[in-house]
């Protein structure tokens, strides 16, 4: 569900830490623009899976790290909505593989 109020994250911390312009970012992911990096880093949208996985690698940090606030929400939704049925399926699909 999209978020109506900034989301919090630390992407141009990390990109700034790292020496690189939201011009170097945009080419690595394969933008044609930085327009979407600036709207990430104001916590306006969020990137994609593919491509919070490419920000992580080239930032060399855990998605949770450059999402946390997002991240803990979400880990606060599973804790208050989880029942035995979701914790045993959990277990199966891990045994599965």
């Amino acid at each position: 569900m999209p978020k109506s109020y900034p989301i919090k994250n630390r992407l141009r911390k990390f990109r700034k830490s790292n020496g690189l312009t939201q011009k170097a970012v945009a080419g690595y992911l394969e933008m044609g623009s930085t327009a979407q990096i600036s709207r990430w880093e104001r916590g306006e949208r969020v990137p994609n899976l593919t491509q919070a996985l490419r920000l992580s690698a080239l930032y060399n940090r855990l998605v949770n790290d450059l999402f946390f606030d997002l991240f803990d929400e979400e880990r606060s939704n599973v804790a208050r909505n989880n029942s035995p049925d979701v914790s045993s399926q959990r277990g199966a699909e891990c045994t599965e593989n």
